[in-house]
């Protein structure tokens, strides 16, 4: 019942990832094929996007799964290269573009679940 009620509100994690991980493989493709700026933001397939392109461009990308306002937001980061964790902050505790994540947990390679609950 869990994964249903997961797959409903298409909040992050293996069922939803599983269910559409060739939708998020293609907006990550859709990202790195964009003109290279050093950071962005988009609304890719009904998918909230916000990108980092670093020097050695390597991308950081959050896609917002689930929005529920004041309940808060979550979805994936997907990064390129090793991901930058956060220490000393109480709301969040990873490098992501967007808002203030806290860091999930890994559903591929290269993918982690995030979410916010600060709304």
């Amino acid at each position: 019942m869990h994964a249903v009620w997961q797959l409903y509100w298409r909040l992050p994690g293996r069922p939803d990832f599983f269910r559409n991980h060739a939708q998020y493989d293609q907006i990550v493709r859709d990202v790195q094929g964009y003109p290279r700026q050093a950071e962005g933001r988009a609304t890719i397939r009904g998918v909230a996007v916000y990108w980092i392109c670093g020097s050695s461009n390597a991308y950081t990308i959050t896609l917002v799964t689930s929005d529920r306002g004041h309940f808060g937001k979550a979805g994936y980061l997907y990064s390129d290269g090793p991901i930058v964790r956060k220490t000393g902050d109480a709301y969040s505790d990873v490098e992501a573009p967007g808002d203030l994540w806290m860091l999930g947990e890994q559903v591929a390679p290269n993918w982690w679940t995030v979410m916010n609950n600060l709304n």
